[in-house]
Formats: structure tokens, sequence, C-alpha cells
């Protein structure tokens, strides 16, 4: 019986590796995958509202 307990040990500590390698808790292969870059030309211009500090959209 010990061994058989430490076996399963053993399997469960490669198995939080395997996860912990493969990037976290989504799984293998879901790591790394950053998502394309907005266009510059297509965002709109801010202007910074002196009421808040905040940058807003400006109105055309």
């Amino acid at each position: 019986m010990p061994q058989l307990l430490s076996i399963v040990i053993v399997a469960l500590g490669a198995w939080a590796l395997y996860r912990f390698l493969a990037g976290g808790n989504d799984g293998a292969g879901k790591s790394g995958k950053v998502p394309p870059r907005p266009d510059p030309k297509n965002l709109p211009t801010l202007k910074k509202d002196p009421k808040t500090g905040v940058y807003r959209p400006e109105d055309d």
C-alpha cells in the first residue's frame, strides 16, 4: 500500500509540474498566443479633459 501511495504522489507532482510549465490553468498550448495589435490609423485621437485630466476621444 505505501508503494501505491508514493506512486500516486509522484504522478500528481509530475502532473502539477507539467501544468505549471504549460502555462497555468489554461492547459497545454494555450500560452503565448498574443492578439494582433490594432492598426494605429484606425485609433481615435484623444484630447485631455481639463476638468478630470482623463483623455477622451475628440468630438468630430
